[in-house]
């Protein structure tokens, strides 16, 4: 090889060289920009050693606050009342309201109806975002009934259908919470270690840091594909539904479990204004896993206190995205619960027959 050609590559070599030192050098003292969170903040969560996350007990924010007994409050109350029976609605963070204020939750609706149509009623929302049956169990049974709770409504199912579409699903693990599972690491129990490769670069360091400061995609595995509803999520659904009666009848409380609706399912007339939420990849297998849920339940569970699906069939927009109800559906939805719980009561009068507005009705059953 001609001398010429040799110093050529190799003065091509230490300029690289220089240019990449150059670079690390810079990328030394540079910090990448923080992620950007593309969810709510978790700002309203701590960590719970039995159910992994709870709402932090006297948040407040505007329209979101939470009372110093940990339960999301209603517009004004501030937890349960001494001379008021008291009724907590459970579920995850449709029966909490996200995407709604105070004011336009399921359980404050409720409460409304509650105070112009029974004697002494209070409607507590225990809802928090992310639970699913099992950890509606624990939260009933630590947090709950300790309280002397008259009554409890768990509006549910959805959370158990989706966790049990990973590919990774484990039998009865808690799952993760998408807000929470950067800051659960190893707590999380879908949590993969990975040990860290020492090395002198900079630069190296600066591009890890550059993917790390991305937004947070806590629906990579379900991105994966080939979406697969484990067995074992509709038995550990059965199970602790009968595990939450057993227990509430055993202590006199009265009980009662419906299937929260989604956008599409069960089956509805989805409104113009809602249609960019059927574009959801996960969206086809998530209701197919919520209709074998469905049908398992309807065969195993009680009807006197399982009531099914809230159907939602209407004219108006009643949802915020794929899951979370707007104002209006929440305002209908609080109103079915209460003609199907409430309005034969003694100590309660039926609800006008006025519709909230022209063409919503609402019904149970499974017709899926």
């Amino acid at each position: 090889m001609p001398s010429a050609t040799v110093k050529n590559l190799l003065y091509s070599a230490i300029s690289t060289l220089i240019v990449l030192s150059i670079i690390d050098y810079i990328a030394s003292y540079t910090t990448p920009a923080p992620a950007v969170e593309e969810l709510p903040t978790s700002n309203y969560f701590v960590f719970d050693q039995f159910l992994m996350w709870n709402s932090i007990p006297g948040y407040e924010d505007k329209g979101l606050n939470i009372s110093a007994q940990g339960f999301r409050k209603n517009g004004s109350d501030d937890g349960p009342g001494t001379e008021k029976r008291v009724v907590f609605l459970v579920g995850g963070s449709t029966v909490f309201g996200v995407g709604v204020s105070d004011e336009n939750t399921i359980s404050s609706h409720l409460q409304t109806m509650m105070d112009r149509n029974c004697d002494r009623y209070q409607i507590i929302n225990a809802g928090v975002i992310g639970y699913y049956s099992t950890q509606e169990l624990i939260h009933i049974h630590r947090n709950l009934v300790r309280r002397n709770p008259m009554m409890i409504i768990s509006l549910t199912g959805r959370n158990d259908a989706f966790y049990s579409l990973h590919p990774a699903y484990r039998y009865d693990k808690v799952p993760y919470h998408g807000l929470m599972r950067e800051k659960l690491g190893a707590l999380d129990p879908y949590y993969q270690g990975e040990t860290t490769r020492l090395t002198p670069l900079h630069l190296e360091r600066l591009i890890r840091g550059m993917l790390k400061a991305l937004p947070f995609d806590w629906l990579r595995e379900w991105r994966l594909g080939g979406l697969e509803i484990a067995p074992e999520g509709t038995e550990i659904f059965v199970r602790n539904q009968e595990s939450i009666q057993a227990l509430l009848s055993g202590l006199g409380i009265e009980y009662h479990l419906f299937f929260q609706p989604t956008v599409a399912f069960p089956q509805r007339s989805v409104h113009k204004r809602e249609l960019n939420y059927l574009k959801a990849f996960y969206l086809k297998a998530l209701n197919k896993s919520y209709q074998v849920l469905a049908s398992k339940a309807q065969e195993q569970l009680d009807s006197r206190w399982f009531h099914g699906f809230v159907h939602l069939r209407e004219d108006g927009k009643l949802f915020i995205d794929d899951v979370h109800l707007s104002p209006l559906g929440s305002r209908l939805l609080a109103r079915s619960i209460f003609e199907n719980i409430f309005s034969n009561r003694e100590d309660c009068r039926p609800l006008k027959t006025t519709k909230i507005a022209p063409g919503l009705t609402a019904s149970f059953g499974f017709d899926c």
